[in-house]
Formats: structure tokens, C-alpha cells, sequence
């Protein structure tokens, strides 16, 4: 047999990533709301995408925990500042650097115990159907906020402000504070974290992360009873 007969015969074999369902985000699955008619998105996320609702969101556990902890430390970084300097003053950035973490922490139980299943009860009822791109995005942002702020701006207020005057401080705070939340999700904090993720962490971007995290974490839920 010559050569190039063998050569044929003879296919390299290479190691490949799995690519089953759950790691199918950035350019395999979009966001339900792109209006028919419109180009899927490719692999590079634009900001463009994010507020038109094109950005895709992780639906797997890994991706979706990973999505959720970057969305909330953006928020409580511009938050929590923004709260801190109106009401303690530049001081703020300078004796009060430990509501950081300790804000982060609650927030992203908060999220991942409360607001993610009000949001996904929500949705539904008043959001799916009624909305598309970036109305759509948009009406997701206002009713992540709507749920979400009341609670962290109570809890914000009580650790800078104090118990004194808590009401008073606390109704004169949120109206400034939802609002403002709307807006720096939607055109911060959201398009910043759909870009990072979709261009740069989720496995169509050629980082395997989340394959290593399912790989490290799934063994270790198992030991742990959690899974």
C-alpha cells in the first residue's frame, strides 16, 4: 500500500472541549427577545447588542453564578460609592472601605436566594410577550430593580446612616437610588458585564473557565452532598 493510501487511513485523533448544552452561551444561544428579522449575533458582543437585547446571558449553573457575581460587584461598586460620598462625603472612600465586600456578600445572596427566583417568577407575567430588544432589556433592568432596591438601599441606609432617623433617611434615599440603579445598569454596569463575559470568559470566546470550574466543582458538590 503506498503512502498516501496510509496517510488516509491514519486520522489524528485531538482531545476537544465538551460542547454539550450546558455551555452553550455567547454565540450558540441569544436572548429571546431579538426581534425576528434581525441578524443573529456573532462572537464579538458590541454595546450595541447589550441595549438592544442581542447580548446573550449564561443559562447554565457555572455561567449563571459567574454572570450574577460580576453584574452584582458592578453595581455595589458604583452604588455604594455613589451612596457613600452623598451621604458621609469624600470621607467615605477613606473610612468606610470595608461595606465593599461586606455589601457584595449580601447583595449576591440576595440575588442568588431572592431575586433571581422573584425575577424569573416575574418575568413571565409581566414582561415575556410585551417587549422586544431593547425594550425588552431595558424592562428586565426596571424590574431587577424594582425587586432588588427597596431591600439593598434599607440595608445600605442602616449601615452607613445608623438606626436614628431610619425611616426619614431611608425615603428620602430611595428615590434618588432606583433610578439611578436603572440607569447604571443599563448603561454601565450591564453592557460592561455582557461584553467581558461574552467576548472574553465564556467558552465561543476560546476560554474554557467554565468548563474547569463544572470539571473542579461538580466533584466537589458531590462530596459535599450537594449535587
Amino acid at each position: 500500500m503506498r503512502n498516501d493510501e496510509q496517510a488516509k487511513l491514519v486520522r489524528p485523533i485531538r482531545a476537544t472541549k465538551r460542547t454539550d448544552d450546558r455551555y452553550r452561551t455567547p454565540s450558540d444561544e441569544t436572548d429571546s427577545s431579538i426581534p425576528s428579522g434581525e441578524k443573529p449575533l456573532g462572537k464579538h458582543c458590541t454595546y450595541r447588542d447589550c441595549l438592544l437585547g442581542r447580548a446573550p446571558i449564561p443559562h447554565h449553573a457555572n455561567g449563571d453564578t459567574l454572570f450574577q457575581a460580576m453584574m452584582t460587584g458592578g453595581m455595589v461598586a458604583f452604588m455604594t460609592t455613589a451612596n457613600g460620598l452623598r451621604n458621609t462625603g469624600l470621607g467615605f472612600l477613606a473610612e468606610s472601605l470595608w461595606l465593599y465586600p461586606l455589601i457584595f456578600c449580601i447583595a449576591l445572596l440576595l440575588r442568588i436566594g431572592f431575586t433571581s427566583r422573584a425575577v424569573r417568577f416575574l418575568k413571565p407575567r409581566l414582561i415575556d410577550g410585551r417587549f422586544e430588544g431593547a425594550a425588552h432589556t431595558l424592562a428586565m433592568t426596571v424590574l431587577n430593580t424594582c425587586v432588588t432596591s427597596p431591600i439593598m438601599c434599607a440595608i445600605v441606609t442602616m449601615l452607613l446612616m445608623g438606626p436614628d432617623g431610619f425611616w426619614a433617611n431611608y425615603l428620602a434615599t430611595l428615590p434618588i437610588t432606583a433610578p439611578t440603579s436603572i440607569a447604571v445598569s443599563y448603561f454601565i454596569v450591564g453592557p460592561a458585564v455582557k461584553m467581558l463575559f461574552n467576548n472574553r470568559i465564556s467558552p465561543a470566546a476560546g476560554m474554557h473557565l467554565l468548563e474547569e470550574m463544572d470539571e473542579v466543582g461538580t466533584p466537589i458538590a458531590r462530596m459535599m452532598g450537594l449535587s
